[in-house]
């Protein structure tokens, strides 16, 4: 079983033609529920975002961004600039802003586990 989020098409037929979807993407923040798609005797399914990469412009050229969650404070990332941003998304991962909806290109999540109390 595979889980993934195309964001390039092949179009004019099937010619080798591709193009950007830029559609907006539904990006859940907490409690992404995989259980569809993962195995095993007892599979984790709960996942956090903890990462996105954004992409602007179009399959022949553009420009990558990224967000990332370290030591629970978001910061994103352009080229040599580092400041602090929320994803803008709603915990039921509703995009809050549309550019950022539009330019995730890949979603990165952390297994969310229970740890023992001590």
């Amino acid at each position: 079983k595979q889980w993934y989020q195309r964001r390039v098409a092949i179009t004019a037929g099937g010619l080798g033609r591709t193009e950007k979807i830029s559609c907006p993407v539904h990006i859940p923040q907490h409690n992404l529920d995989l259980s569809c798609v993962t195995t095993g005797s007892k599979p984790v399914s709960s996942y956090s975002l903890c990462g996105i990469v954004h992409h602007t412009g179009g399959i022949g050229g553009g420009h990558y961004t990224c967000q990332s969650l370290t030591d629970d404070t978001w910061r994103y990332y352009n080229d040599t600039m580092v400041t602090t941003r929320e994803p803008l998304t709603s915990d039921d991962g509703i995009p809050g802003n549309d550019s950022d909806a539009r330019s995730a290109y890949v979603l990165l999540y952390r297994q969310n586990c229970d740890l023992p109390n001590t």
